[in-house]
């Protein structure tokens, strides 16, 4: 029952048009339509639409509908019962006259659905699970076999076991996907790489070369470590990023790109910011978390990575770092510093000389680039 915000509830239900709903009015239809008596009750849409302003069933004119009943769980008892008689009962006039089986007036509709049959072996329950792997999802589906099992006692539990066991895991194939499917990953590897870069690595002094080796040795053997480059303005830090990102990214392997500022990441390949990428949050505590759950796709996207660069690291809060590491931990379900991911740094001392004092769980290298590229 419905009523508006300015009407009396006590004056709402003393009206006539309060005690009509579509169920009572298919039983007074049935009683004067020959027409309406050889329908069920999930058939009447597609014949009578229902006229909610005065609560009445009149001859539909367009025919291009499909009728379906309100669902009931099992665990509703007698709404659950009636619903099975009015799937199974044509032109019912009344609730008792659905009770009702040769002159015999049942107590409830359990018994009346017995009394006809319906409930033998597991026919009703199946017919039940038959209509929900139509339209629910495969968690609400599971939840439903569940209480079949726990308050229908099944005669052949196994039996609807196998038959819907498909409809009922729908979620968990979707989950057991490739990762190659997530579109952030194919974004990743889709990532173009700029035609001055490919030869990059040919061009790299010394010093940056010791770096480039050593990174991509411990990110080909799969060596969690953590990188922290340091070195002056022009010394090509940014041009060994994109050697590094560009070696990486060749082998189809997933490779991060971030930095501090929106300018910054623009200039690498693929960049995006760090707040952007790793959902970082604006204003940081000892509490605070990045805004990524362990089933998302991002999620996803970072333990897939082989390596991880933060160019800028320094005009970021130590905070931020602090949460990164704390998120890819979560996430890879790992103790270790970053979630054993290999990951270079801009320089950014001061969170390390904190974190050294703690026994880090990680190799930690400290390179200093001096030259001119």
């Amino acid at each position: 029952m419905t009523f508006r915000a300015n009407e009396d509830l006590i004056n709402v239900i003393s009206l006539d048009r309060s005690r009509k709903s579509m169920l009572t009015e298919f039983f007074a239809l049935n009683r004067v339509d020959d027409n309406a008596k050889r329908l069920l009750y999930k058939e009447f849409p597609e014949y009578y639409v229902w006229n909610q302003q005065y609560k009445e069933w009149t001859p539909r004119k367009k025919k291009t509908v499909i009728g379906r009943i309100v669902t009931a769980n099992p665990f509703e008892g007698e709404r659950y019962y009636l619903r099975i008689l009015l799937n199974h009962i044509r032109g019912p006039l009344s609730f008792e006259d659905l009770r009702t089986i040769d002159g015999v007036v049942s107590p409830t509709f359990r018994e009346a659905a017995t009394m006809h049959g319906l409930l033998q072996r597991d026919s009703s329950l199946e017919d039940c699970l038959q209509e929900a792997s139509l339209y629910q999802m495969s968690s609400n589906f599971r939840r439903l076999f569940a209480t079949i099992l726990v308050y229908c006692n099944p005669t052949n539990p196994r039996e609807l076991w196998e038959r819907f066991e498909q409809d009922m895991s729908v979620d968990f194939k979707s989950t057991e996907n490739s990762i190659s499917n997530f579109r952030e990953i194919d974004d990743e590897l889709a990532v173009e790489i700029p035609e001055e870069d490919i030869a990059a690595s040919e061009f790299l002094n010394s010093e940056q070369k010791h770096v480039y080796n050593v990174v991509l040795e411990k990110v080909f053997a799969n060596q969690n470590t953590a990188f922290f480059v340091d070195g002056p303005a022009g010394t090509g830090k940014t041009f060994l990023y994109k050697a590094l990102l560009t070696t990486v990214r060749s082998r189809k392997l997933v490779t991060l790109a971030t930095a501090s500022s929106g300018v910054a990441a623009s200039i690498l390949p693929g960049g995006r910011t760090a707040h952007s990428r790793f959902k970082l949050p604006l204003d940081t505590d000892k509490k605070s978390t990045c805004c990524v759950s362990k089933q998302s796709a991002l999620a996803n996207l970072l333990r897939s990575a082989k390596l991880i660069i933060w160019d800028e690291a320094p005009m970021t809060r130590k905070q931020h770092i602090e949460v990164l590491d704390k998120m890819l931990r979560n996430i890879n379900d790992s103790d270790v510093t970053f979630g054993g991911k290999v990951v270079v740094f801009d320089r950014f001392y001061q969170w390390f000389a904190k974190e050294r004092d703690k026994n880090m769980l990680l190799p930690v290298w400290f390179i200093r680039i001096c030259g001119l590229h």
